[in-house]
């Protein structure tokens, strides 16, 4: 016999805990079904010295959707920006003082005098959210007509990495980016232990995280419990062998796995030219910075980024990146990023504590591309019974596309709580 359910919320990622806690805060009796022994998704946090680290460099946009949807969950989040203190750029192997506001371009030996006018002429506008960008046009075409500087076009490139994790500037929609560059413009990011994020929110479900039977009438968060297909009608037929029907279902899922477990042909389609962002990450934890007054890095000319994220007593945690583009082999970055520690922090082999290279590390399913005119897919709707609570639903960037798509399912699923039994 089929076990009833309220709402099945599938992934125990940030996006789907998000949706299983605006829900729950409606009263219904969400069933979070996680296929893995640990909560968090991409936000997972393994230790490394003892204390969390996140998986790659991670970053809150206040401001972002992210932000305002946990500050409206009442969860306090920090609010002190990164230490770019002695931040540098590197171009052509030689090191730049990193322009710490955009008003700073205008005295950068980064760019001769009108370049940094012609920069400041194009940054302006997206400071004040005037975007003459298209969401249909690439952001390689957006580029070349608004600048023939090269030099320029590469600062731009820069920042428009920085604020997307996306590499793939012949694809992505422009309009997306460049709102996307105007938050980062005008906001700043804030550093958190992701860790202690998924932690708040799975008590906001009002559940333990625990593997065993699902119990009517109740919040609950089941750990190792992969879900093998989701019918239109909210069926599930999970890992064992037993069958849920469900209300409503969140799909809080990567494309590719949603596009697995829930056989939809629109889904379908939108998986097969999706293009993901991925990102080749080096976690370093040192006992010191041998450079203590320059913990921030970021590549003109190459795809690169290095930044400290956390420190505690003994301890500092130096994160490494190499935006990929698309078809671009990971495991071939490791030595780029040993260099831009080199760079950076010379010395840093000397009193290193631990390691971690992921050599692709997923960013984002699917970035907002001029071909779908930077919607994603497009909705968060997938049938009457099925919706997707995840990054690629409405179009957004990093963990704001996600949390911003939990909000719309919340919205868009009824409040009244449906009969079980």
């Amino acid at each position: 016999m089929n076990e009833r359910i309220d709402v099945a919320v599938i992934g125990g990622g940030l996006s789907g805990l998000t949706a299983a806690a605006l829900l729950a805060r409606q009263g219904r009796q969400v069933t979070v079904l996680e296929g893995s022994a640990h909560l968090g998704g991409r936000a997972q946090s393994p230790a490394m010295q003892g204390t969390p680290v996140n998986l790659g460099p991670h970053a809150l946009y206040l401001g972002g959707a992210a932000f305002e949807v946990l500050t409206s969950l009442g969860l306090e989040l920090s609010t002190t920006p990164p230490d770019q203190t002695g931040a540098q750029v590197l171009r052509a192997g030689q090191a730049f003082p990193l322009p710490t506001s955009p008003w700073a371009f205008l005295s950068t030996p980064l760019l001769t005098f009108s370049e940094r006018l012609g920069l400041m002429k194009i940054v302006a506008p997206l400071m004040a959210g005037r975007i003459d960008a298209g969401d249909a046009e690439t952001l390689e075409a957006w580029l070349t007509r608004v600048t023939p500087s090269r030099p320029v076009r590469q600062v731009l490139e820069m920042l428009l990495r920085l604020t997307t994790y996306s590499n793939a500037p012949g694809l992505i929609s422009a309009g997306s980016a460049c709102r996307q560059l105007g938050l980062g413009l005008r906001r700043n990011v804030t550093y958190l232990q992701f860790a202690a994020l998924v932690e708040r929110l799975a008590a906001l479900v009002g559940a333990s995280p625990k593997p065993g039977r699902v119990e009517p009438g109740t919040s609950t968060i089941r750990l190792s419990t992969p879900v093998r297909s989701v019918s239109t009608s909210g069926r599930l037929e999970l890992g064992e062998g037993s069958v849920l029907q469900a209300e409503e279902v969140v799909l809080a899922l990567p494309l590719p796995a949603a596009a697995k477990v829930f056989h939809h042909e629109p889904l379908a389609a939108f998986a097969a030219r999706a293009v993901p962002a991925r990102a080749a990450c080096l976690d370093l934890v040192v006992s010191s910075l041998p450079q203590p007054g320059r913990p921030f890095m970021l590549g003109v000319d190459e795809a690169l980024y290095a930044s400290v994220h956390q420190r505690r007593e003994g301890q500092v945690v130096l994160q490494l990146a190499r935006y990929l583009a698309p078809g671009e082999a990971g495991a071939d970055a490791l030595a780029g990023l040993e260099a831009l520690a080199d760079l950076l922090q010379p010395g840093w082999r000397a009193v290193l504590l631990e390691r971690r290279f992921m050599p692709e590390l997923l960013v984002t399913s699917a970035v907002p591309t001029a071909a779908d005119e930077g919607r994603g897919f497009g909705s968060v709707v997938l049938t009457d019974h099925v919706f997707a609570a995840a990054d690629w639903a409405l179009g957004g960037w990093l963990c704001d596309g996600g949390i911003a798509a939990a909000r719309e399912v919340a919205a868009r699923i009824s409040t009244p709580l449906a009969q079980v039994g």
